[in-house]
């Protein structure tokens, strides 16, 4: 057995004599055997050391590749799109979700110019937006249109340059629906601002008639809260119309409510009526339509109208003599018959004949309708 190993160790020391130098070879033979069995020793730790290393690194490789594939799926799957670009602007790689924004193949699209599937506005803005993007080192944000074969969307992209500096990574959200909302809501917002800021009064009405909205100059012209009003017929507030020349209404459905049922258009009806509580006549311009609702298969009906009594008034006031206009002004002011007659030096009956026939022409059948007409000229 010893001489087995004896032998075997020889042949082992046989074939390192190659790789000794000649200075150690004339070392005495115990002394070489030594310092074979440390190099031995040594080549043996180094290569376990290796060995070591060498499965460190396969593992570190595999896990690399684990990490690869995990990233490449996450990038093709992502729901997001991811798109990279040359510091030109031409697409490099794209990922699936991606090319179903643009809706073209994702082979088409390697590069391709990004430019090409904008629009011609949005053109322009890009080339100083991917500037910027290796300008300042920094996430950069854009919104631009893209045209796609069959229509063309708004998109947001995000995007940072890599570390190397030399292509660009972004991300790509179809933004389209947000900014409609958005849209739609600024419009909703100017539309409300008009229509609770306008003059006219603004009334919606059901099919039947009856009130569903009604804007604050409604509510001061009817001389009722939307409250007091709604789920209430528009007509039962106008009590006694009557024609511009002062005939009633020979029809008992007002003209502008006939659209109810036909879905005309009618503008332009100037009628008087009686608000609650009054003896007295407001006088409005009267214009209606149909409003056909989104999304929606009733109808809604839009009155709208504008109080002109100032200006009735005012007509009617001028129809006046001069007489009748100073009888008119002392009248308001709190003067006595007495005292009006003194004043412009003519008798009492006569100042009751001026006072009678300016309240005919004017009207009038009360001292508080008088009043009342006064502030409204």
């Amino acid at each position: 057995m010893n001489s087995k190993k004896s032998t075997s160790n020889r042949t082992h020391y046989r074939g390192a004599d190659d790789f000794l130098p000649d200075r150690l070879l004339r070392l005495s033979v115990p002394g070489t055997l030594s310092r074979l069995q440390e190099i031995d020793n040594e080549l043996a730790e180094q290569i376990s050391d290796l060995k070591l290393q060498n499965d460190e690194l396969q593992q570190a490789r595999t896990d690399l590749e684990l990490l690869l594939e995990q990233y490449s799926n996450l990038y093709d799957s992502a729901p997001v799109g991811y798109i990279t670009l040359n510091r030109s602007g031409h697409i490099l790689h794209v990922n699936s979700a991606g090319a179903r924004l643009f809706r073209v193949e994702r082979p088409l699209l390697i590069n391709q110019h990004f430019q090409k599937f904008m629009s011609s506005k949005s053109r322009s803005e890009f080339t100083i937006f991917l500037e910027n993007v290796y300008k300042d080192h920094s996430q950069q944000i854009f919104e631009f249109e893209l045209q796609r074969p069959e229509d063309t969307i708004i998109v947001h992209m995000e995007a940072r340059e890599n570390k190397e500096g030399d292509t660009c990574i972004a991300a790509l959200i179809d933004v389209t629906e947000e900014e409609q909302a958005k849209m739609l809501r600024k419009e909703e917002h100017t539309y409300r601002t008009i229509y609770e800021n306008i003059t006219h009064g603004i009334v919606l009405c059901d099919r039947d008639g009856k009130i569903i909205s009604a804007n604050q100059a409604a509510e001061t012209i009817i001389g009722l809260t939307l409250n007091q009003m709604e789920k209430k017929r528009l007509v039962d507030f106008f009590s006694n119309p009557i024609h511009e020349d002062g005939q009633a209404f020979s029809e008992k459905t007002l003209p502008f409510m006939k659209i109810l049922n036909s879905n005309e258009v009618m503008q332009g009806l100037t009628m008087g009526y009686m608000p609650i509580n009054s003896t007295y006549y407001t006088w409005i311009v009267v214009s209606a339509m149909a409003i056909s609702m989104p999304d929606e298969d009733d109808v809604q009906f839009l009155i709208s109208f504008n109080d002109i009594t100032a200006q009735k008034n005012l007509v009617l006031y001028n129809k006046l003599t001069s007489r009748e206009k100073q009888v008119f002004q002392m009248l308001v002011r709190g003067y006595g018959r007495k005292e009006i007659s003194e004043n412009l030096d003519i008798s009492t009956k006569t100042v009751d004949k001026h006072r009678e026939n300016l309240m005919e022409k004017l009207k009038m059948y009360s001292p508080d309708e008088l009043m009342d007409y006064s502030k409204k000229l």
